[in-house]
């Protein structure tokens, strides 16, 4: 196989290095490498370094101006916002301006204290934003006095109508059409409108004219107003002709049986009637047999107003003690003939009750007068004068009922009326009262509502009034009284006497020191309303 020959010898011959030649060419070649990629390195380094402060100084730039841009942009939006509210109609004129003069007076504001980098970024940015805007205002300016303008010539144009329609002469509405058309030309042009545009426009504003001045005269003169609309039909649009006609028509027809009231109403009221109801055309007919019902009724009104005054006038008089001689004949005359069966009834009812009195008596209530008073529908009862039957009531019984004449007028509380009636109805079911004694316990049942009233400073409710008609219902055995009896039907002097044989004497006892130890007054009706809840 091949050797690979071995040499024992050199094969050059050595020879020294001349002068300065004799350090190893290998020492240069490795110290000036190793410098030089030692500089390189450094060098490398330091330009990454570089290239890192930059990015980081970008990134820096970039994010200042966002916060910049975001703050001016938010503060713009503000302020357009507060523009759109505020400068509408002609008060949009110079606008765009304005917002010229903010976005000049924001670069001033923000630029102060920014890098030229972070400038650069944000002018160039915003920038566009404020054309934008400009644009945006621009337009809207343009709406808003376009907007403004219109409604001045409406307003202008709807003037004019107003004026002539007050002024109620056809030759004033004849001139008022003139100027209408003659100041829609002068709009139209300024608006680039061609004769059809400026023709509707016209035929639109002395459609107007014509309407509104014939719901005038309808109204005032309907048959002007039909001879107005026949002159005008053909300058009113053809859709409301059918709607105006119907309004015209009426209006005439309305006017007719106005007249036929008039015309009437001296007569007596059937003889009205009998004539109305002879007229042809029936929407006449009705409409006058209608007002003739009307007129009464207002004459009707107007009578019970004058009989009311006259009635709170005498009444006065008689509450301020005046002789019934003395009462002013005319008023009297004035009166609702029953107000003044009342005034007669009062002084008589007085005469009698002093005459009593004279005698060392008092006024015993009549229960069947009480109860029919109770029974009366509640019109009827708010009607009565109490006082005018003073001879039939005592004091009390009166004050009672007048006062509940107050709660039946006052919303609030006749609904509480009616709800305390209805339970002392049940009681008075259960007990089979009638007539006297129906009225006696309804007046008993009212007294004692009255004194829980005057020793709470409040109404018994729903549970306490049960418990008080519980009460005024019980009935002891006869004993002393010789016969049973109710504890209404007792007098208040013999209540302690009727409690002695209702309520054993142990009980009574029993019962006595128990509402001493808790405090409770002790009296017959807690006395009996604690016996007789212990003996449910």
């Amino acid at each position: 196989m091949p050797t690979v020959p071995i040499y024992d010898a050199p094969q050059v011959q050595r020879q020294g290095l001349r002068g300065g030649e004799d350090q190893s060419r290998a020492d240069v070649d490795v110290l000036g490498g190793a410098q030089a990629r030692s500089m390189a390195a450094a060098g490398q380094a330091l330009g990454q370094a570089s290239d890192a402060m930059q990015r980081t100084q970008d990134r820096r730039d970039l994010d200042e101006a966002f916060r910049v841009e975001t703050a001016v942009l938010s503060d713009y939006q503000t302020f357009e916002q507060d523009l759109r509210k505020t400068r509408r109609g002609a008060n949009a004129k110079d606008v765009t301006a304005d917002v010229d003069g903010w976005w000049a007076k924001s670069e001033e504001k923000f630029g102060q204290d920014m890098s030229p980098r972070v400038k650069q970024l944000v002018s160039k940015s915003l920038s566009r934003a404020r054309m934008q805007s400009l644009d945006s205002m621009g337009k809207f300016q343009f709406a808003e006095e376009d907007r403004a303008q219109a409604e001045s010539f409406n307003a202008v144009q709807g003037q004019e109508i107003q004026r002539a329609i007050t002024a109620g002469d056809p030759a004033v509405l004849e001139t008022a059409k003139g100027k209408l058309q003659a100041a829609v030309n002068v709009f139209g042009v300024t608006r680039g409108w061609t004769a059809e545009q400026m023709t509707a426009e016209q035929q639109k504003w002395t459609n107007t004219l014509h309407t509104q001045a014939l719901t005038s005269m309808v109204d005032a003169n309907p048959e002007a107003a039909k001879k107005y609309y026949e002159a005008h039909r053909g300058e009113i649009d053809s859709q409301n002709h059918a709607r105006i006609e119907k309004i015209i028509d009426k209006g005439v027809t309305e006017q007719k049986a106005t007249t036929n009231v008039a015309s009437m109403a001296s007569l007596p009221f059937e003889q009205q009637m009998e004539k109305a109801s002879k007229i042809a055309d029936p929407e006449e007919r009705k409409l006058t047999i209608t007002g003739i019902k009307d007129l009464v009724a207002e004459k009707e009104i107007a009578s019970r107003e004058r009989e009311k005054a006259a009635s709170d006038q005498v009444w006065q008089l008689v509450a301020n003690g005046t002789p019934a001689g003395k009462l002013p004949k005319a008023t009297l005359e004035r009166m609702d003939g029953k107000e003044r069966v009342q005034v007669n009834q009062y002084y008589e009812a007085e005469r009698k009750r002093r005459l009593t009195e004279s005698e060392g008596r008092s006024i015993k209530t009549d229960y069947r007068v009480y109860d029919d008073l109770m029974n009366m529908p509640k019109d009827q009862f708010l009607g009565v004068r109490i006082s005018a039957l003073q001879d039939k009531l005592s004091r009390g019984d009166m004050e009672k009922l007048i006062d509940r004449q107050a709660k039946l007028r006052d919303p609030k509380e006749s609904g509480e009326v009616a709800s305390t009636e209805q339970q002392m109805g049940t009681y008075v079911t259960s007990l089979r009262l009638k007539d006297e004694k129906k009225g006696a316990f309804q007046s008993s049942a009212y007294n004692e509502f009255n004194e829980f009233k005057k020793a709470n400073k409040r109404e018994p409710n729903f549970d306490e009034r049960q418990k008080i008609l519980d009460r005024m219902s019980m009935q002891n055995d006869g004993g002393w009284f010789g016969s049973s009896k109710s504890y209404f039907e007792v007098p208040e002097k013999e209540r302690a006497k009727f409690v002695e044989d209702t309520v054993p004497k142990a009980d009574r006892d029993e019962i006595i020191a128990e509402l001493k130890k808790r405090g409770k007054p002790v009296t017959n009706a807690t006395i009996l309303d604690l016996y007789r809840a212990a003996n449910k």
